[in-house]
C-alpha cells in the first residue's frame, strides 16, 4: 500500500507544500440572500456551485504557481496554449485547461480528510502554521477544530503539495487495530481518538 511519506526523500531535504483557500464568506451572503430575502433557491444554488468551483480553479492555479514559480521544477510554457506567446504564468497567461484537468503534471495536492490523506484532525496543524504566520486569515476563514474540523465557509480548501514526481493520488484502505495503535502512537493520541477520527477506514468495529 501507498503512503503520502513515501513521497518525501528520506536521503535528502525536501518540502511539503501547504494550501488553504477560499472563495470567500460575501458570495455566501449573496447566495442566502437570495434564497432568504429573494426567495429564489435556484439561483442561490447556482451561486453555492460557482462558489465551489472557484475555489477548485483557484487551487488549480496556485498548484500551477508552486510548479512553474516558487518551486520551479516544471516548465513555465508546459501548459500555455499555442495561441499564448507570453511564457510567464501570470494574470495573463493561457493555460490549457484540459491537460491541467487530466493532471498532466508532476505532484499532487491531496485535501485533507479525504481518501489519500484520510485523517481530517491533521488539518489542526495546518491552520496552526496558517494562523502563526498570517494572523488575519480569520477574516477569511474560521476552523471548527475539533469538534468537526470544518473550514467556514463551506467553499474553501484545506490541502498538502507533494512535488515528488512518482507521487500519485491512492486511497488508504482499510486499516487493522496494530496499524491504529501504532499511528496513536505516534501521534501521541488516545486510540479511541484516533478511532473517532479514522472510523471510515477501520477494517474492525472499535
Amino acid at each position: 500500500n501507498h503512503c503520502i511519506s513515501d513521497f518525501i526523500s528520506s536521503t535528502h531535504t525536501d518540502y511539503v507544500g501547504t494550501m488553504l483557500l477560499t472563495s470567500g464568506k460575501n458570495i455566501l451572503e449573496l447566495a442566502d440572500d437570495y434564497k432568504d430575502n429573494k426567495h429564489d433557491d435556484y439561483t442561490s444554488l447556482l451561486i453555492k456551485t460557482l462558489a465551489d468551483r472557484l475555489v477548485e480553479a483557484m487551487a488549480e492555479r496556485v498548484h500551477l504557481e508552486i510548479r512553474q514559480q516558487y518551486w520551479g521544477y516544471e516548465d513555465s510554457t508546459k501548459f500555455a496554449t499555442t495561441a499564448n506567446s507570453n511564457t510567464n504564468t501570470n494574470a495573463n497567461t493561457t493555460v490549457d485547461v484540459n491537460a491541467l484537468f487530466a493532471c498532466k503534471y508532476e505532484g499532487i495536492r491531496p485535501a485533507i480528510g479525504y481518501p489519500t490523506q484520510p485523517d481530517h484532525s491533521e488539518i489542526t496543524k495546518l491552520w496552526k502554521l496558517a494562523t502563526d504566520a498570517h494572523p488575519e486569515i480569520d477574516q477569511y476563514l474560521s476552523f471548527a477544530g475539533d469538534q468537526s474540523y470544518m473550514l467556514n465557509p463551506p467553499n474553501s480548501i484545506s490541502a498538502l503539495v507533494f512535488a515528488n514526481p512518482r507521487s500519485k493520488y491512492f486511497s488508504s484502505g482499510k486499516i487493522c487495530k496494530d496499524q491504529v495503535e501504532d499511528y496513536a502512537a505516534r501521534a501521541n493520541l488516545p486510540v479511541s481518538t484516533v478511532e473517532k477520527n479514522l472510523q471510515p477506514i477501520l477494517a474492525y468495529t472499535p
